[in-house]
């Protein structure tokens, strides 16, 4: 009776074992980056060589071919620097042209200064569409991706 005790235990092992291979295997092929290899991109948006604050950006991959290739995103600090990631909290941009998306003064902006010198209110409750400047730009697989890029030379 011992023996077969001792075989029940030892199938249960070797049935887990072979369970937990099988979910390992299945979970290292859903990694943050998915299946496209991500650079890191960052860089400067300006109007005019004037840095563009609290500006969300958009870089949509032109050329998608075999691999899933995820857009990547960022939103620009008050000096207009970015960095981008992916929505799986991938780190940069797959390499390649880029078609590029601004927008810019959305829902929760800072308020700006009017024509009459008194303080323009944001829009309430309209959400801003992404405007396209016919902005490009190529994210690199060799060397460093720190991007120049502005919104009045289109």
């Amino acid at each position: 009776m011992k023996a077969q005790k001792q075989f029940k235990i030892t199938s249960l092992c070797g049935l887990s074992c072979v369970l937990l291979a099988a979910a390992a295997i299945v979970i290292s092929g859903c990694g943050k980056g998915g299946s496209a290899k991500l650079y890191p991109v960052k860089g400067t948006l300006t109007d005019g060589g004037k840095p563009l604050a609290n500006a969300d950006i958009v870089f949509t991959p032109k050329d998608v071919k075999e691999t899933v290739a995820p857009s990547s995103f960022g939103t620009t600090d008050a000096s207009g620097n970015f960095e981008l990631k992916t929505a799986n909290d991938g780190i940069g941009a797959v390499a390649g042209e880029h078609t590029v998306s601004v927008t810019v003064g959305g829902v929760g902006s800072e308020p700006k200064e009017g024509a009459d010198g008194g303080e323009e209110k944001p829009s309430t409750g309209a959400i801003q569409e992404p405007k396209e400047y016919g902005l490009t730009a190529t994210v690199s697989a060799d060397g460093e991706n720190d991007l120049k890029l502005d919104v009045s030379k289109q």
